[in-house]
């Protein structure tokens, strides 16, 4: 029998469902399946072969779910941010924690990429264990990146993203600035969002700013978003990423939405220049005929609260 591949015992035991079984072909060290409402072929030949030879395969266990939920209790002792942590710990002591744990994580995608890191772990220490135990020979054919590695590729995807939105869009003539604003701007390297704010001139022929976004939205695949405002300082919206203005959505029929071109208003969002300066946002480019960055002009001009 050659090594069973890790993984695919890692996958078998984290299933648990009532309409699957898995089990290790100890001959050949494959991982199969059989499925309780199935009637093809190949799965009544395989449940034929396993009652035929029930010493060649021997079942996978699955993972309770009351280990899951230790994952859960265990990695939010690890999580170095308060908020977060509170959240989540409150995320798990209500009705459907375990949906509620991955909507909470998926808030930071940082402390998400280092969530299924620890929970791969530890399904793997478990199967690990379990394979030992039998006397089962196991590989790894396929080495998972470290979640510092993800972090590293999608840190550096953003940071090409925010670079060439700011080359295409500084080339614009009437765009008089742009800043970076959020969770980046906050010192995260991997954000929720990328936000950005572009002041302009004018919103004659806007859509060359949403083609512009569009090509760098649908290139890296990072949720842009990008604050359209007057160099007076006047909230538009947020530019969109349809190609067409407006379509048949129903994001289309919120109130303002599209009174611009191309610019997008969001339903219950309502600009707040406090919160929105909250970040001191970081100029990315200025118009060189300007002497006086709008974002640091506005940031020393409004006076600011800080928790």
């Amino acid at each position: 029998m050659r090594p069973v591949d890790i993984d695919e015992v890692c996958a078998a035991m984290e299933e648990n469902s009532y309409e699957e079984y898995n089990y290790i072909d100890l001959e050949t060290g494959e991982v199969v399946t059989v499925f309780e409402y199935n009637d093809f072929p190949e799965n009544e030949e395989l449940r034929e072969a396993i009652e035929k030879e029930p010493e060649r395969y021997i079942g996978i266990p699955s993972i309770p779910s009351h280990e899951f939920y230790r994952y859960m209790e265990e990695f939010i002792g690890t999580v170095s941010n308060e908020t977060m942590r509170r959240k989540l710990g409150i995320a798990i002591q209500q009705r459907r924690p375990f949906r509620r744990f991955k909507d909470t994580v998926a808030q930071d995608p940082e402390e998400e990429i280092r969530w299924y890191e620890f929970r791969n772990n530890e399904i793997k220490r478990e199967a690990i264990e379990w394979l030992e135990a039998e006397g089962i020979e196991w590989e790894e054919v396929y080495k998972m990146p470290t979640a510092e590695e993800k972090i590293s590729e999608k840190e550096e995807s953003i940071k090409e993203e925010i670079k060439s939105f700011v080359e295409e869009t500084s080339k614009i003539n009437y765009v008089v600035e742009i800043s970076l604003l959020g969770s980046i701007r906050r010192g995260k390297r991997v954000g929720a969002d990328i936000d950005l704010a572009v002041f302009i001139k004018t919103t004659d022929n806007i859509n060359s700013l949403a083609r512009v976004y569009r090509k760098a939205y649908g290139k890296y695949h990072h949720s842009l978003d990008v604050f359209v405002l007057r160099e007076d300082r006047t909230f538009l919206g947020h530019i969109c990423y349809r190609r067409g203005c407006p379509v048949q959505s129903i994001d289309c029929i919120v109130r303002g939405c599209g009174a611009i071109k191309y610019v997008r208003r969001f339903q219950d969002f309502e600009f707040d220049e406090k919160k929105f300066l909250k970040d001191r946002p970081k100029v990315l480019w200025l118009n060189p005929k300007r002497k006086k960055s709008i974002s640091d002009e506005w940031v020393k001009e409004t006076p600011l609260t800080h928790d």
